[in-house]
Parts: C-alpha cells; sequence; structure tokens
C-alpha cells in the first residue's frame, strides 16, 4: 500500500521541482501512516488489574501519539507546498484524501 499511497499524494504536485523536493516527505508520511496503523492494533493503556480508575500508557500508546504528531507535522508541511494553508475555506484534494481516511479508521 505504501508504493500506492506515495504515487497517489505526488499526484497532486505539479511542479517537477516541487515534486523532486517533497517526495522524500511523502515517502516518510506514507511509512508513518503504516506505522500508525500497525501501532494502532496494540494496546495502547494498561488498566490496573484491581483498580480501573488506574491506567497508564503503554509503549505502544506513547509511540503512536509520537508517529501521529510527526504524520501532523508532515502534513501540514506538504499542504504548504501545494499552497493550501487550510485557513481559506477552500478543500484542497490532500486535504479531502485525509477525511475520507479519518472515516475509515
Amino acid at each position: 500500500m505504501t508504493e500506492e499511497r506515495v504515487d497517489e499524494l505526488m499526484a497532486l504536485f505539479d511542479d517537477e521541482a516541487v515534486r523532486v523536493v517533497v517526495r522524500p516527505l511523502v515517502e516518510e508520511l506514507a511509512d508513518v501512516e503504516d506505522r500508525i496503523r500497525e501501532v494502532k492494533k496494540l494496546p495502547l493503556i494498561r488498566v490496573h488489574p484491581t483498580d480501573p480508575s488506574i491506567q497508564k500508557s503503554t509503549a505502544a500508546g506513547r509511540l503512536y501519539h509520537t508517529l501521529l504528531a510527526k504524520q501532523t507535522d508532515i502534513v501540514r508541511m506538504l499542504l504548504r507546498q501545494l499552497g493550501k494553508s487550510g485557513d481559506d475555506g477552500e478543500d484542497s484534494p490532500l486535504r479531502a484524501y485525509l477525511r475520507t481516511l479519518e472515516r475509515r479508521a
């Protein structure tokens, strides 16, 4: 799925010079998305066996939050390259695609 995702995102960029620059970011984003899917399969919090009100984040939970922050940062950088800050009210193709991904999850 990663290569399909990279191709899909790269299709959003028209200028070849920009494509060369953003390709590593797009590949990293696809990798982070794959890793997030894998980490989400693991338990993110550990509940105390006798007192359910005591909960702790697992290593997978901490990794999930780190990966999510990284994904957000990369998406912001890509949106800037597309010339879309998200404040103009228009829906970029990347933002529309991200919304469809959120609906699936």
